[in-house]
């Protein structure tokens, strides 16, 4: 009885696991009127559509690098989630703190400025 229910499981998740796929690479363009993402993998270009209640889908931007989990839905890819694992290519990289934006440089406090290091 343990081989049945075991086999029948089997059969009823196998399906549902094999539905479930990954994507990763590169944003290439974003259509937010068709609801779908163009994204550069190593094997060529994949085009993803995403619903509204797809996860991180307002994070995609070109040039992100991005993670996709996605089904698939008769000839169509549809993702569940998009995760974006780098920077923002519009975004400035950090300098490891808060940049004081509000203040002019010119009335900014000065660092102090170190001895030259003399060779021995």
């Amino acid at each position: 009885m343990k081989k049945v229910t075991t086999m029948l499981m089997a059969l009823i998740l196998f399906p549902v696991l094999a539905l479930a796929a990954m994507l990763n690479g590169t944003v290439v363009k974003v259509d937010k009127d068709k609801k779908e993402i163009v994204v550069k993998t190593d094997k060529g270009q994949e085009t993803v559509a995403f619903t509204n209640t797809t996860k991180g889908a307002e994070k995609a931007r070109e040039g992100t690098r991005v993670t996709i989990n996605f089904r698939q839905d008769g000839e169509k890819l549809v993702a569940s989630e998009i995760a974006v694992s780098g920077a923002d290519p519009k975004t400035p990289p950090s300098r490891g703190g808060e940049a004081d934006t509000k203040t002019p440089p010119s009335e900014r406090p000065s660092q102090p400025s170190l001895p030259p290091i003399q060779p021995r």
